[in-house]
């Protein structure tokens, strides 16, 4: 006999041992994935989901559950939405100023949870086609404020009114959840696209990147990555000050990278404990705010666990590794006991080339670690244009009325 399917938390891959007491739609696995939902999307929809919209008051069998997106409205609703017997929509039933309205994309899958939806949701808005660039979205209206009470980005990012449906079932709040999952993601992956194509070309140095949980775990990267940053930032102050390494003369620039939206205030009980959630962290089994990063406690020696992902540079500009940072990391955490007695001047150069060597030793026959010179005989690199590149850096990218297609 088949076993029935687990049902899971709409939050993780936990099961969804708990049921929203008023809407019945949504599962969770506790107490803390239910409360980073409840603050973040499903108080705005979850009353209203059994007061206004119960199976009981629908229209007319053809008539499906649906959820839409004001252009000018505080929150998103649900509303009715009447289907042809070809499938396709009504349109005397469209709620609002949708005249016009077109399907943009049908989402089968939460990538973020790496879950297929028991429904597809067809996601429907009205744009125009630019006529230089066929393949470019212009969206008719200005930024959707119903996506506002969600995310701003959203709401600057995708202009007009939307809807949400499927043709042959009802949508509901764990459908709400997984579409602001699917959204989320796909302008982190938009807008990551348009950072890499606004540096081509200028002057850059090479950095790491450490990643914290949220992006180690939920968006699969790796712990360290190398990464080319504006050259201009190695004149700028570093938002984390890092005194082991200044002390033995080699100054590094920590730079916050904005928030990936798609774990965006959630919690989250790591498989693993990563190099980046280390010596302040607790225990692996425990909840942790996805923006928690280890090593940042550590090279600064302070217990600043909640800093999300950074880009590490030197401020000589020349290039860093992830080996060398894993090394820095490891030589910081082991001399940060001094950080409080008599002895923190006393840490040197010759200190740190001992503890290079050993480690070196330690990671011989790694590949990550094969060729890695110490960041003491690091030579400049010569950088690849003069040009001052613009400021991309910000948590919202201002890109006009430009979407996804």
């Amino acid at each position: 006999m088949t076993e029935p399917p687990v049902l899971l938390c709409a939050m993780c891959d936990a099961p969804g041992k708990n049921v929203c007491s008023i809407c019945q739609t949504i599962r969770y696995c506790g107490k803390i994935c239910q409360t980073d939902d409840w603050n973040q999307v499903h108080k705005h929809v979850c009353k209203a989901l059994t007061r206004d919209y119960p199976i009981s008051e629908r229209p007319s069998p053809s008539h499906k559950r649906a959820i839409y997106f004001p252009e000018n409205h505080n929150k998103p609703l649900f509303t009715w939405l009447g289907f042809k017997k070809d499938g396709k929509l009504d349109e005397k039933d469209l709620p609002g100023d949708n005249e016009g309205v077109q399907d943009l994309a049908v989402f089968g899958k939460n990538d973020l949870l790496g879950r297929t939806l028991e429904r597809p949701i067809f996601w429907a808005g009205k744009f125009k086609r630019d006529e230089e660039e066929s393949e470019a979205t212009s969206f008719v209206g200005a930024s959707n404020r119903s996506l506002l009470v969600i995310d701003e980005e959203l709401s600057i990012w995708w202009k007009g009114p939307f809807l949400a449906y499927s043709p042959t079932s009802d949508l509901d709040t764990s459908s709400l959840r997984h579409l602001v999952d699917i959204l989320r993601r796909d302008f982190d992956c938009q807008t990551n696209d348009l950072y890499k194509k606004n540096t081509e070309g200028y002057a850059t140095v090479t950095g790491v990147r450490a990643n914290c949980i949220g992006d180690v775990q939920i968006v699969h990267r790796d712990d360290f990555e190398s990464v080319d940053v504006p050259k201009e930032w190695i004149s700028e102050p570093s938002a984390i000050q890092t005194p082991i390494m200044d002390l033995i003369g080699i100054p590094l620039i920590v730079r916050q990278v904005p928030h990936a939206l798609q774990w965006k205030n959630r919690h989250i009980k790591p498989t693993t404990t990563p190099p980046t959630v280390g010596v302040f962290l607790g225990q692996a089994d425990e909840y942790m705010p996805a923006e928690s990063n280890g090593i940042i406690d550590i090279l600064a020696s302070s217990s600043i666990t909640e800093q999300g992902t950074v880009i590490v540079i030197r401020k000589d500009g020349k290039p860093v590794s992830p080996a060398q940072l894993e090394i820095m990391e490891s030589f910081c955490k082991e001399k940060a006991a001094l950080a409080m007695t008599e002895l923190w001047d006393r840490i040197t150069k010759v200190d740190f080339e001992e503890h290079w060597k050993e480690a070196m030793e330690k990671n011989a026959g790694d590949e990550d670690f094969e060729g890695v010179v110490s960041p003491f005989d690091v030579y400049d690199r010569t950088p690849c244009a003069q040009s001052r590149l613009t400021s991309i850096d910000s948590g919202v990218l201002q890109i006009g009325s430009v979407g996804p297609v």
